[in-house]
């Protein structure tokens, strides 16, 4: 009897690791095409901007203006230096690879340390990478590096380990110089030392060890807040609002962030509604909720698909956990097929994104950036007016005659209008000038056109053309 009963849990523990390495290997592939394949977003075009102009020379905040807290971007700049690696978009997204592999491994760390085993632990570590293919495709975005940082704080954090609240809050830290959104991980570690039973002495350190690299930021980078409070960006608010009214005006975007869930919206609501009927032991998962929903916040500010990366980690431990303590046999197989569906789901949109006939790839962006190459008399002072051709400043290593963060989708028609007049040559597509007679007009009476490329941009016929500023 009892050698059977082995035979048996031998056979379940073989199926689990065939389950597992299936569902990695799949999220591996997706992951692998997008290395060598995907295009380069408008994200990551001033990103890797900042970063080659950095390598050049140029000083943050100084000669580049920007929002952003710089230990990423800085970070990445050295590592390519050292090793002489230039434009190369494959190198830059093995990077974020690497960063969502190593995320992986700590939902992992985090999920045993929630009381999750073996397994569950590495389902939830798994369902990270899978549900990323959902909301996110691999880009050059600097919320992996937040999230790695952000979650090494929370598998360090020990209130009864003095050492541990050190490392755990100098890591929380560097989440937020990595981007500001990383704020979120300091709230979190503050509620897991509440929920240890912590002593306010703990609450003081920690606070104290998280600023200390934050004020050396501001004393070495004292431009960043010119540049945060001064650019468009943060210009674009109504200044006769309130702060509340600009919440309030700006709340459904909140709600835009459930847009993203639909692929997982099904294993959400279940999971969600697992949870309310076994409130007395979920107790450890309040921190998950709180992670999720926290993240979500963001939505507030504006509607992009990244964001969500950071909410998944938090997504990803409270789907395996719920599954854990679900009692009933009938319902934890609906909810296994619920998961599955999930899977399916997104591995059938990860296919068409893949396979799907006339799908925009780095490959054609790399042929249009070398027509306009071609084309450029000068290479000085280059502004491109629509963000689906601003890979060209990071593929021919060009800056706009202002590099401010809204040289990217939050650049508004005065912006573009003010950028037009510094810039000595102009890229712009021909549908943008047929739709806007006053960027028609400013360009007939200040630019001569020296080429008109004809492309197919994502299934449409369009044409670049290019302008050189008259003498």
């Amino acid at each position: 009897m009892n050698q059977n009963l082995m035979v048996n849990e031998s056979k379940f523990s073989i199926i689990k690791i065939v389950v597992i390495s299936g569902l990695f290997l799949f999220a591996l592939y997706f992951n692998f095409y997008s290395i060598l394949n995907e295009e380069i977003t408008v994200d990551a075009s001033y990103y890797l901007s900042l970063i080659e102009q950095i390598n050049d020379g140029k000083v943050l905040y100084k000669d580049l203006k920007t929002i952003y807290t710089p230990f990423f971007l800085l970070s990445v700049s050295w590592i390519k230096d050292v090793l002489g690696i230039s434009i190369n978009y494959t190198f830059d997204l093995a990077i974020i690879f690497i960063l969502q592999l190593l995320n992986a491994f700590l939902i992992y760390l985090l999920s045993k340390k929630i009381k999750l085993n073996l397994y569950y632990s590495l389902y939830a570590a798994i369902c990270y990478l899978i549900f990323s293919l959902a909301v996110w495709k691999l880009e050059f975005t600097l919320e992996p590096i937040v999230n790695f940082f952000g979650l090494l704080s929370l598998v360090l954090i020990n209130s009864k380990k003095a050492y541990t609240l050190f490392l755990s809050a100098f890591f929380a830290s560097l989440a937020f110089l990595s981007k500001q959104y990383g704020i979120g991980f300091l709230f979190l570690n503050l509620v897991f030392i509440y929920l240890q039973n912590g002593k306010t002495k703990q609450f003081v350190i920690y606070f104290i060890i998280y600023f200390l690299p934050v004020i050396l930021f501001l004393y070495c980078y004292p431009e960043f807040v010119t540049n945060f409070v001064g650019t468009n960006y943060s210009n674009d608010q109504d200044k006769s609002k309130s702060f509340s009214n600009y919440i309030l005006d700006n709340g459904n975007q909140f709600f835009i962030a459930f847009f993203y869930l639909v692929k997982l919206f099904p294993i959400v609501l279940f999971s969600i509604i697992i949870f309310l009927m076994n409130l007395k032991k979920n107790k450890t998962t309040i921190l998950l909720l709180l992670g999720f929903f926290g993240f979500l916040l963001q939505f507030v500010i504006a509607p992009f698909h990244h964001y969500f990366l950071l909410a998944l980690p938090f997504l990803s431990i409270f789907v395996l956990y719920q599954l854990k303590i679900i009692q009933n046999k009938n319902v934890k197989i609906i909810y296994i097929i619920i998961l599955c569906f999930s899977f399916m789901r997104i591995g059938f949109v990860s296919c068409l994104k893949t396979y799907g006939k006339g799908l925009f790839t780095r490959k054609d962006q790399f042929e249009i950036n070398q027509k306009i190459d071609n084309a450029i008399i000068n290479h000085n002072d280059v502004y491109i007016y629509d963000v689906q051709l601003n890979s060209h400043y990071y593929l021919s290593n060009v800056i706009p005659p202002k590099l401010d963060y809204t040289f990217g989708i939050a650049a508004d028609d005065e912006f573009k209008r003010n950028s037009m007049k510094f810039a000595k040559t102009l890229i712009i597509l021909d549908s943008s000038i047929k739709n806007n007679d006053s960027v028609k007009t400013y360009i007939s009476s200040y630019y001569t056109k020296v080429e008109e490329i004809p492309i197919i941009l994502h299934k449409q016929n369009n044409k670049v053309e290019i302008y050189s500023k008259k003498q």
